[in-house]
């Protein structure tokens, strides 16, 4: 191997280790909130309900974990602070909008992501609070691999007026 060959190869591996590498744990639908974010927005909203969380990362008095199923149970009562598992996140969203409708105030902490289904058929008609960074979830090394967005959901459930382009 040429001088050349090496120095390109010394240099190429050297670009892949200062690289952030994605955290796996960002994979699993377990991440636990950043404190600082919830705090800001329970000193807001005063939340009641964390109904999609484990024992170990609840952020409410009341929650509920997966043998509780928050999707089956009533949060109309409640002001709910939800950071859902994202391999289901189209059935949390629709949850949440639909509480909301029957008097729940609901502030989602979720992927901003608008090429999706949620976003179009559920977030754009709550209020929106873009996230600036990346968040850093739990004890990970490394920031997301996602931007995150705050969809509230209240009962002031609004009409978007949004234009579709198709293409």
């Amino acid at each position: 191997m040429s001088y050349e060959e090496k120095t390109k190869k010394y240099i190429k591996a050297k670009k892949l280790k200062e690289k952030p590498q994605i955290d796996l744990r960002y994979l699993k639908d377990e991440r636990e909130t950043p404190e600082k974010l919830f705090l800001d927005l329970d000193r807001e909203f005063n939340f009641t309900l964390d109904p999609c969380c484990t024992e170990q990362n609840a952020k409410c008095k009341k929650f509920f974990t997966k043998k509780e199923d928050g999707l089956v149970q009533d949060w109309s009562e409640d002001v709910v602070f939800m950071n859902p598992p994202y391999s289901a996140i189209l059935t949390w969203i629709k949850k949440a909008h639909n509480e909301a409708l029957k008097g729940a105030t609901v502030a989602c902490l979720i992927i901003s992501d608008t090429s999706t289904t949620y976003w179009h058929e559920y977030c754009l008609f709550g209020k929106i609070r873009f996230i600036r960074g990346r968040l850093k979830f739990g004890d990970n090394r490394y920031p997301a691999p996602f931007p995150s967005v705050i969809v509230i959901f209240d009962q002031e459930i609004r009409q978007h007026e949004s234009q579709l382009i198709l293409f």
